[in-house]
């Protein structure tokens, strides 16, 4: 490991990883997130926690912090995508393991853990644009706006990916909720409006149609399955 820092340092490796993706982008804040992600995402393949946050830190935080990005939140950003490589394909070691244990195809186990942990892809974008999500540089009433709105969000993203909130959804509850989402967890309040909006629409569409048992929705979707 220390290796590799001292060769990461004594060559500017780092300085000119960051400066590449961020000319690729062109200085664009989103297409530098995406091209950090990817880094990150790379470089955090088959490391321990340890080894891949001092990686990706050294490697592709810089870029973010080119643009402006406070360093704490652009360290956690890359830990974050660091840590998810252990699960998004295609290599995705950590699926391995249960893949194995539940004698389920790896391909499908692979994509189904990243579906499920979908949110853990969007979040970092989320306190990237808005560090109030981390506690930096807003008010209190603003942290708690943000990161009840970011809560909701992350609901809503559940919901319409597996389809169920108070009872199954219909498509066009799952697309009002995952559009939802996307516009809850990114700031702005105009955003903000209209994902609660969302929300009530879908919650409000449920409850006047009811809630079927629990064991009459899971019944219907392991028959379901089976055809």
């Amino acid at each position: 490991m220390g290796i590799v820092v001292g060769v990461v340092s004594s060559t500017g490796l780092g300085l000119k990883l960051a400066g590449g993706i961020v000319g690729l982008a062109q200085g664009n804040m989103l297409g530098t997130l995406v091209l950090t992600m990817l880094a990150a995402l790379v470089l955090g393949t088959g490391l321990p926690t340890s080894a891949t946050y001092i990686i990706t830190s050294i490697m592709a935080a810089p870029a973010l912090v080119l643009l402006g990005v406070p360093k704490l939140v652009a360290h956690m950003f890359v830990f974050y995508f660091g840590i998810l490589a252990d699960l998004t394909p295609p290599t995705a070691i950590s699926t391995y393991a249960t893949a194995s244990i539940a004698r389920a195809d790896v391909w499908r186990t692979q994509w189904t853990a990243m579906a499920l942990a979908l949110s853990g892809f969007i979040i970092p974008f989320s306190f990237a644009y808005d560090p109030a999500l981390m506690m930096l540089g807003a008010s209190v009433p603003h942290v708690v706006l943000r990161t009840a709105a970011a809560t909701l969000g992350i609901v809503m993203l559940g919901a319409g990916l597996i389809g169920y909130l108070r009872r199954p959804t219909r498509r066009w509850e799952r697309a009002l909720l995952l559009a939802g989402a996307l516009l809850l967890i990114f700031p702005g309040a105009l955003s903000d409006v209209l994902g609660v909006a969302c929300f009530l629409i879908v919650y409000v569409s449920q409850r006047v149609a009811g809630a079927p048992a629990p064991g009459v929705a899971l019944g219907r979707e392991r028959d379901s399955d089976r055809v």
